[in-house]
Parts: structure tokens; C-alpha cells; sequence
């Protein structure tokens, strides 16, 4: 069955292990999903045209209030358009969220970033420990930036039970056994330090079909 969260209006707290199943997406119509983040202090939040316009003083953490906890299969998928920042700082998807709202030690969750340079990065965060499954690596699907500012990008990480697929502007850029990740918990972004940062057409579903992505 697939839920569909728009979420809106008053900001609700997060529920890091409350809740399983369901989907969230920013609808035609609708307003844009709205968002939690960590640290809360220094970061800015626009919402326009049903997507969000992240500013960030310190590197972060964010997740579309009301969000569930997923378990694979799933997808979670967004387009990034950096605005404004060096071409060195990176911003992407964060999947397998747990206590995201509290202090970076007691975080877990993995990622997948992007940077200006046309390259990827893949990791974990285990509370204090932040194991490095891939380092920064070029990948020609990735935009690069322009001498003004970045370009769009389509992320998307296919959560499997055996295997998670991590596609750039609809190419694969690299896949990782299920067991290197952690998987379950919520989905969001992550941005770093001092850039601006439009995301469009977050979504976070279940695989209809479930098993691994092809």
C-alpha cells in the first residue's frame, strides 16, 4: 500500500522509531513538504514553488516533518540545485535516519552526496563513528558546476534487502551490499557548511514490487 504525506502546516516532532511504512512526497497542488532540522540554529529554510531553498551557516541534517521510519525496499530519490558555495562542499540524500534531532555524536544514518566537482561520496554515520564505504569519486553523469553556480542533479538511492543502487541523473554510479548501510530509519538531506541549496521533488516510498533494484 502506498501512503502519501504531504506535510504541511505547524511543524510536529520528529518521530525517529515511531513509525514504519508509508511514503512522503511534495504534490502537484499541494505545498511543499515542510522540514526539521539539526542543528536547528544558523539554517534557513525557504519554500517555494513546492520545493525547498536550504541555507546552511553549519553543516546539517534535515527530514520532511511527520516522516516514518522506512524498512527496504525502498527509494528515496530528489533533485539538488546548489544555488550558492564552494565547489568543494557537498550535499545529497540521507537514508536509515536514527535520532537525527539529537547531537551529531548520537546521530546514525547513511549518505549520499554530491559536490561541484562532479563526484560522489558515499558513508555511514554510526553515532561518533563515520565509516568511508566510497570516497570522494568523478562520475561523468554528475553535472559540474558552472563558473556561477551549480547545476541540477537527480539523486537517487534504491534500497534494497540485498543491495542499495545510488544513480545520478538516472545512471548508476555505484552499489553497495545492504549490509555496509544502515537502512532503517527515516530519509532526508544532508548539506554542507555555508551553501544554498534547492531540493526539489523529494520522495521516500516503498518498492512496490519490493526484492532489490535491478
Amino acid at each position: 500500500m502506498l501512503l502519501l504525506l504531504a506535510a504541511c502546516g505547524p511543524d510536529l516532532a520528529p518521530r525517529a522509531a515511531a513509525e514504519t511504512g508509508g511514503s512522503m512526497a511534495a504534490t502537484a497542488g499541494s505545498t511543499a513538504l515542510r522540514w526539521s532540522s539539526m542543528p536547528g540554529d544558523g539554517i534557513e529554510f525557504r519554500y517555494v514553488n513546492h520545493a525547498v531553498v536550504i541555507t546552511t551557516g553549519p553543516h546539517m541534517v534535515a527530514w520532511p516533518t511527520g516522516a516514518v521510519v522506512l524498512e527496504p525496499p525502498y527509494t528515496v530519490a530528489a533533485t539538488v540545485h546548489k544555488k550558492r558555495g564552494r565547489i568543494f562542499e557537498g550535499y545529497g540524500l540521507v537514508f536509515g535516519g536514527d535520532a537525527l534531532d539529537a547531537p551529531e555524536s548520537e546521530q546514525s544514518y547513511s549518505y549520499f552526496l554530491v559536490r561541484g566537482d562532479g563526484s560522489f561520496l558515499i558513508r555511514r554515520r554510526e553515532r561518533g563513528a563515520v565509516p568511508l564505504l566510497f570516497g570522494w569519486t568523478a562520475h561523468p553523469a554528475i553535472q559540474r558546476d558552472t563558473e556561477e553556480e551549480g547545476r541540477r542533479n537527480e539523486l537517487r538511492v534504491e534500497v534494497g534487502t540485498d543491495e542499495v543502487v545510488f544513480r545520478v541523473n538516472g545512471s548508476e554510479v555505484q552499489r553497495v551490499p545492504t549490509s555496509h548501510l544502515r537502512t532503517r530509519g527515516l530519509p532526508g538531506v544532508r548539506v554542507s557548511h555555508d551553501v544554498e541549496l534547492e531540493v526539489q521533488g523529494f520522495t521516500a516510498s516503498h518498492n512496490a514490487a519490493g526484492g532489490d533494484p535491478g
